[in-house]
């Protein structure tokens, strides 16, 4: 009897254990559905053709613990920072000011919470900076920031206004997917290598004043509700704003263009692309555009700075589709200079696709494809100085077997006995000049002077002067053409 308390109590603490332990395990089954519903959110996507990811050893750690700490803010000045900074999963409910500091290794913000204002001023992140999927609730100002190595923003969420004024970003800058809800500005910013906006969302107006872009820049895909700013910034290799859906105005005034500009399947277009003031490129030249699958009436530019490109795989009547649509916002707005060099592009491209490259060539040789027609009377200055140097050496014989004209024919037969052969060649050479006129005119139109007076001994002057009729006539075609027109 004075044991039973004892065996009580021990099978109440047996009890208790296992209830412990059917708890714990519970516990634990539940944690392990979470992270297989939940996996680590490490990056592995592929942008230009080589892999991303963020899936570095700090993240090889996710644990509950890590997630949902509360932390406080962080307040450094003109001090240097050695360890690794985790705040992974962290949510920061106070400020954080640093001013001059300097993180030697990496920090990871990822998934972290701030609360409050974040404010950096002349930092300098010398090991990588891991964002991704960060909540910046308060104003989040990087001014003059520094990031040496790679800086990942992807899928950031800036509530309130964000502020890159006077950075710079030394390796890849991966804003892929963030959303910006209020004003942000990238002004004075420098993007060294390749800087990703793609998928991104901008509520308000985006400015991007004097920013340096040194390679490839993508906006593709992204939203732009009110607009942005690329007053007087530098681009270089690359621009992709295809895909892009735009409402209000981007405006490129002052801005240096890339090499290549994609504005392709931006079919529903509620605002306008502004290219009317951009500076061209000093060692690049034309900037190849392409306005594939676009409203070209929302596209405002001067065409003195661009060329059309097309994929590949685009087809013919796509393209023509284009370059008609280009055509008519040019003619509507009567901009002359840039409806001519675009039309001119067209033929080319026409006669290309057809493969007519020798007629290609005359038409752009003759007269510029019809823009400059009064190089035909070039062209017949020069094909009668031709035919005369030919004709010259043969005077005498082409006025007694061909055509004879007696008011020349006694003046040649005299300067050629009267003078050395060369000299009788340049005193004839005016005669010749205006014999060759009228063999031309008179061939092309069948006047009586060769019908009577034209003797044809052989096939050899028979087929000459069959030449200098056709020649007559083709030259007659385009003078009468030239003077309907």
């Amino acid at each position: 009897m004075r044991l039973r308390p004892y065996a009580d109590r021990l099978s109440l603490t047996v009890l208790l254990s296992a209830a412990c332990l059917s708890a714990w395990s519970q516990a634990l089954e539940r944690q392990e559905e979470w992270f297989r519903q939940n996996p680590a959110k490490a990056i592995r996507t592929e942008v230009d053709g080589r892999a991303i990811s963020n899936d570095f050893p700090l993240y090889n750690r996710i644990t509950t613990s890590q997630r949902g700490r509360t932390m406080g803010g962080m307040r450094l000045e003109e001090s240097s920072v050695k360890e690794e900074v985790d705040r992974y999963g962290s949510k920061t409910i106070g400020n954080v000011s640093l001013n001059r500091v300097d993180f030697e290794k990496s920090i990871d913000v990822t998934l972290a919470d701030f609360e409050k204002g974040v404010q950096m001023h002349s930092v300098r992140f010398l090991g990588p900076y891991l964002g991704n999927w960060t909540t910046y609730r308060g104003e989040a100002v990087f001014s003059r920031v520094r990031f040496e190595r790679e800086s990942q923003f992807m899928r950031v969420l800036f509530d309130s206004t964000a502020q890159f004024k006077s950075s710079s970003f030394g390796r890849l800058a991966f804003f892929y997917g963030s959303i910006f809800r209020h004003g942000v500005s990238f002004n004075d910013t420098r993007f060294d290598t390749t800087c990703h906006f793609s998928f991104g969302q901008f509520d308000r107006r985006a400015t991007f004043h004097r920013a340096d872009f040194d390679t490839i820049t993508r906006f593709n895909n992204a939203v732009f509700l009110d607009g942005a700013e690329f007053l007087n910034a530098n681009f270089d290799s690359l621009l992709d704003f295809s895909n892009a859906k735009i409402r209000g105005r981007l405006d490129f005034s002052g801005a240096y263009l890339p090499m290549h500009l994609d504005l392709s399947g931006m079919e529903e277009l509620e605002g306008t692309v502004d290219l009317m003031r951009v500076r061209p490129s000093k060692s690049k030249g034309e900037c190849m555009v392409n306005l594939l699958n676009t409203d070209v009436s929302k596209v405002l530019l001067d065409y003195s700075n661009f060329k059309l490109m097309f994929p590949k795989e685009t087809g013919f009547d796509d393209k023509v589709r284009v370059y008609e649509d280009l055509l008519e916002q040019f003619k509507a707005r009567q901009m002359d200079d840039s409806y001519k060099k675009l039309d001119i592009e067209f033929t080319q491209f026409k006669y290309r696709e057809k493969r007519e490259n020798t007629a290609n060539f005359l038409q752009q040789m003759w007269w510029n494809y019809g823009y400059d027609k009064n190089r035909i009377f070039i062209w017949i200055l020069r094909i009668l100085l031709f035919f005369t140097v030919i004709n010259t050496f043969f005077i005498r014989r082409l006025l007694s077997a061909i055509s004879e004209l007696p008011f020349l024919t006694r003046k040649t037969v005299e300067k050629h006995h009267l003078h050395h052969p060369i000299i009788a060649y340049f005193l004839n050479f005016p005669g010749t000049l205006l014999y060759t006129f009228i063999l031309i005119v008179s061939g092309s139109s069948g006047l009586s002077i060769i019908k009577d007076h034209t003797k044809i001994p052989n096939i050899v002057w028979m087929l000459y002067l069959i030449v200098l009729s056709l020649i007559g006539l083709s030259l007659s075609l385009f003078i009468f053409n030239y003077i309907i027109n």
